[in-house]
């Protein structure tokens, strides 16, 4: 994950305001460096600045450039909601870097059931390339089994696998 986040604030133009949900510390030194504001934020985590609920996000709109999340949307309830919030928040030209489980050529799944059960730990959504742009709308919707900035000695050297996970990248 470090490498892409990487390459993609290398490549694109200084984000001035990042939105880091359920943030992962090992991600802050690279995301201060690149944004002018960097702001983590969780619904329950008391190690961030601020406290918020994906469905209900607390901001103006389009007042994000860049909003990174790494497994929150296999536990969101409320999918759509989460979306359009997201894609309130972000301006014109920002983008949404997801890292989900991904089922390539298959359509998302989710089943009341199985997100109770995630809830105490058990199973989770899932996401399925044949409908990720569906899902995803309005965003435009691209999905990166294996980023570039990877070379396939990498995925060997850091022993990946091609599922491990992928990335959602949503430009509005």
């Amino acid at each position: 994950m470090w490498f892409v986040y990487k390459e993609f604030l290398a490549r694109s133009v200084r984000a001035s305001r990042l939105l880091h949900l359920a943030p992962e510390p090992c991600f802050a030194p690279l995301f201060t460096a690149a944004c002018r504001h960097y702001v983590r934020a969780d619904l329950v985590a008391p190690q961030t600045d601020v406290r918020l609920d994906l469905r209900r996000i607390g901001m103006r709109d389009d007042s994000v450039d860049l909003l990174v999340a790494t497994g929150v949307l296999t536990c969101v309830d409320g999918l759509a909601c989460a979306v359009s919030e997201m894609y309130r928040v972000i301006r014109r030209g920002g983008t949404a870097l997801l890292c989900e489980p991904v089922c390539h050529g298959l359509t998302s799944e989710w089943d009341p059931q199985v997100f109770a059960a995630r809830r105490k730990g058990g199973g989770r959504r899932s996401f399925g390339t044949a409908d990720a742009q569906k899902v995803f709308a309005p965003f435009s919707c691209e999905v990166r089994t294996r980023p570039d900035c990877l070379q396939s000695r990498d995925w060997r050297r850091l022993g990946l696998a091609q599922d491990d996970f992928a990335f959602i990248r949503l430009d509005k």
